[in-house]
């Protein structure tokens, strides 16, 4: 019973995050940095922007960097469309 319980609050704590990451105009941004502060995740959006990370906790902050574009920093919570 305690395992069970355990796996239960483990698949709570942890998160997938699907989005996209969109200029001022709503046109996708290709190749966009992600990584999040102390820890050694990081991806790349793909060609339409779109994302998938997994293992995230809910109250991480996730930071995207694009060349030509200024460093946005979105909670995990708000990550499902990030407009940079």
């Amino acid at each position: 019973m305690k395992s069970l319980f355990f796996l239960l609050c483990f698949f709570q704590l942890s998160a997938q995050v699907k989005g996209v990451v969109l200029d001022e105009n709503n046109k996708p941004i290709p190749y966009v940095n992600i990584w999040f502060a102390n820890g050694n995740l990081a991806d790349t959006t793909e060609e339409d922007g779109t994302f998938i990370i997994s293992d995230l906790k809910e109250n991480q902050v996730l930071f995207f960097s694009a060349m030509g574009f200024e460093k946005k920093t979105v909670k995990v919570a708000d990550a499902a469309r990030v407009v940079m």
